[in-house]
C-alpha cells in the first residue's frame, strides 16, 4: 500500500531568526513607502516642462493590466496622491497629476486663502467634477482656470480643470489628426 503513494517533498528549511539590527534595518526601509507601478510609469511619462499631466490612456502603455491600472488611479486619487483633471479637447480625456505638482499649479494661480480652500477641497474629492454649493469662491476659481463648467449636465457643476492645458489639448488633437491622416 505504502509503495503506491507518492514520495514526499522535502521540507524547507526554516530560515534563522534575524539579528535584531538587520530587523532594524528592515522596519526603516518599510516604512517608506515605494511608489506604486502606476507613480513609476506617471514618473517615467511626465513631460520635462509644464503642463506636468499625463494622460490616463497612456498609462496603459507601460503597464498592461488596464483594470489593475484603472483601480490603482482611482485608489491613488482616493488617497490623495493623485489629482485627475478632464481635459478641454472635447473628448473624454482625463489628464492625472501627481499631487505635489497639482498643488504647485494651484499654489501659482490662486491667492492663499482660495487656493487653501480649494486644495482642501480636491483632496476630498476623487471624482473628475464638483458641485457649485461645494464650493467657496467659484468665480476666483474659474478665473484662475482650476474650475470649469460642466455643459454635459444641468446644474451648477464644474469639472476639476488645470490652467494653461488649452494649449496642450491643441496639440494633442493636431498631434492626432496627423497620426489619422498617416495612417490612410
Amino acid at each position: 500500500d505504502e509503495s503506491l503513494d507518492p514520495p514526499k517533498r522535502p521540507r524547507l528549511v526554516e530560515p534563522e531568526a534575524e539579528s535584531a539590527e538587520s530587523a532594524a534595518d528592515n522596519e526603516s526601509e518599510e516604512s517608506e513607502e515605494a511608489p506604486s507601478d502606476v507613480e513609476g510609469a506617471l514618473m517615467s511619462l511626465r513631460p520635462s516642462r509644464p503642463p506636468l499631466v499625463v494622460l490616463r490612456h497612456l498609462i496603459y502603455s507601460v503597464l498592461t493590466d488596464r483594470t489593475k491600472v484603472d483601480r490603482d488611479v482611482e485608489a491613488l486619487a482616493r488617497n490623495g496622491k493623485l489629482r485627475l483633471v478632464q481635459l478641454p479637447s472635447g473628448g473624454d480625456d482625463v489628464g492625472v497629476f501627481l499631487a505635489e505638482d497639482w498643488r504647485r499649479e494651484v499654489d501659482l494661480r490662486c491667492d492663499a486663502d482660495v487656493a487653501a480652500a480649494f486644495l482642501d477641497l480636491s483632496a476630498r474629492r476623487a471624482d473628475l467634477y464638483v458641485e457649485a454649493r461645494d464650493v467657496t469662491g467659484v468665480e476666483a476659481l474659474c478665473a484662475a482656470g482650476l474650475l470649469r463648467p460642466r455643459r454635459d449636465v444641468p446644474g451648477d457643476y464644474f469639472w476639476f480643470a488645470c490652467p494653461n492645458l488649452g494649449g496642450f489639448a491643441s496639440r494633442l488633437h493636431h498631434g492626432r489628426d496627423v497620426l489619422r491622416r498617416s495612417l490612410r
